[in-house]
């Protein structure tokens, strides 16, 4: 009994190296195309770029005339965000410290 079950751990144990073997090839292949996918996107992205003044020089007017509208609505989400953080810096220790004393744990 002990011998069929020593052939089939063996033949586990084979099996499993070769599976091993298998995803260390698969794995060397796509470090492989990775590397090269990624040296293909840079000579693509450079011959793409273009410049900040030939871009301004390029565009439509209602787009530059528009762009300083669309980004001062940042001024307003940046001032919320820092009356939050000072809210909850200031009141919340505050408060949890009153109901700390109100209902003791």
């Amino acid at each position: 009994m002990a011998q069929p079950l020593d052939d089939l751990l063996a033949r586990i144990r084979v099996l499993e190296e070769e599976i091993e073997a298998e995803y260390r090839k698969v794995r060397e292949e796509f470090a492989l195309r990775r590397s090269e996918l990624a040296a293909e996107f840079l000579s693509q992205q450079r011959s793409c770029k273009i410049g900040l003044f030939r871009f301004l020089a390029r565009s439509r007017l209602p787009v530059l005339l528009s762009a300083p509208v669309i980004y001062l609505g940042w001024i307003p989400f940046l001032l919320i965000d820092l009356f939050a953080s000072v809210y909850q810096a200031v009141c919340l220790p505050i408060t949890s410290c009153s109901i700390r004393q109100i209902c003791p744990t």
